[in-house]
């Protein structure tokens, strides 16, 4: 019973890592060492962690959803080509030099930051909808391909990657870009939880009350995205992005 000890602090940082999830991606950073804070090993806590992230985007994207904010068919297309490209990249990487990649997450990052705070043109990152053609088609396929690589090549961070993709290069409202970005996330982490699940890499007693918990945080966030919009998103963003590098350069 000594786990009933541990959601003493993983329940409250849980709760945390949705509410920040929901609003700007990122609440990896938080849920994972949360979970290895228990002792558990390591690939436990990955299962743990997928099984509240997949619950909890599910239920950021439901409030999306509800209050018209998720483009929803540009959303799942973007996560098929995601889901795609990671699992092509994934092997690509097993190839490549841990530091080379290490580099080309160090340079994205930073970059990816700079054009967040550049002045928008007239009409960009305004878009709550967008118009079903072949360059916006075209357009969708290539964030997913983007974020895919990313996530095969590093994954922390995925969802805030995912809102910047869709704000740069769709020109998405950011409480759009999220809530967008919260499919793909969705769509990754149940592709993954089956293998954990079917494995028995889960720690039920601790992952169902973190779940809950996430699941409260993603559902108090996304009503903060929403009510709040870019206001609330770019700077947490930020402070996400810098968390990342943060983490890359420590290791």
């Amino acid at each position: 019973m000594e786990w009933l000890g541990d959601l003493v602090y993983v329940c409250p940082l849980l709760f945390i890592a949705g509410v920040i999830d929901a609003i700007a991606g990122g609440g990896g950073l938080i849920a994972l060492p949360t979970y290895l804070m228990t002792g558990m090993p390591v690939h436990m806590a990955y299962g743990c962690g997928k099984l509240q992230c997949s619950m909890g985007s599910t239920m950021a994207v439901l409030r999306f959803w509800k209050n018209g904010v998720l483009d929803g068919k540009f959303a799942a297309l973007t996560a098929v080509a995601a889901m795609a490209a990671s699992a092509i990249v994934t092997q690509l990487v097993l190839y490549l030099d841990g530091e080379v990649v290490r580099k080309i997450v160090l340079v994205m990052l930073p970059a990816a930051a700079i054009l967040i705070l550049l002045p928008k043109k007239k009409g960009q990152g305004s878009i709550l909808k967008q118009v079903v053609n072949r360059k916006n088609i075209l357009l969708v396929i290539a964030a997913g391909l983007l974020l895919g690589t990313y996530d095969g090549m590093f994954g922390p961070g995925g969802g805030t990657i995912a809102i910047m993709i869709f704000s740069l290069l769709l020109h998405y409202d950011l409480r759009v870009a999220s809530a967008n970005s919260k499919v793909v996330i969705m769509a990754s982490n149940y592709m993954a939880l089956v293998g954990y699940l079917t494995t028995g890499n889960i720690v039920f007693q601790i992952a169902i009350p973190a779940t809950i918990c996430n699941m409260l945080g993603n559902y108090v966030g996304a009503g903060l995205a929403i009510k709040n919009g870019e206001k609330l998103i770019r700077p947490l963003m930020l402070l996400i992005v810098a968390g990342l590098i943060i983490k890359i350069l420590v290791g």
